[in-house]
């Protein structure tokens, strides 16, 4: 899988995850994340934002899991479990 695609379904994971959180910080949070994702795929597709929240993405109810690569991946994989960790505690 190339590292746009990664980009585009984590974008698209945060963004249907932001769609159901019950926690408007995790909802902001999970909302900037897709959002940098976004950017980041643009830089590989010459600076074209792809479509993170197309009305097919509502519909689905199953989340598909992407293997990230590199440092940012892993701090917000990091910053994921911590909001987690905050919205079951609430």
């Amino acid at each position: 899988m190339s590292t746009y695609t990664e980009l585009v379904n984590l974008a698209k994971l945060c963004m249907a995850q932001a769609r159901i959180a019950s926690n408007p910080e995790i909802t902001d949070a999970l909302r900037r994340l897709a959002k940098k994702y976004q950017q980041q795929a643009a830089a590989h597709n010459r600076g074209k934002l792809p479509a993170i929240d197309d009305d097919d993405s509502t519909s689905k109810t199953s989340v598909v899991a992407v293997k990230p690569a590199g440092a940012d991946h892993a701090l917000a994989a990091a910053d994921f479990r911590r909001m987690r960790g905050r919205q079951r505690m609430q």
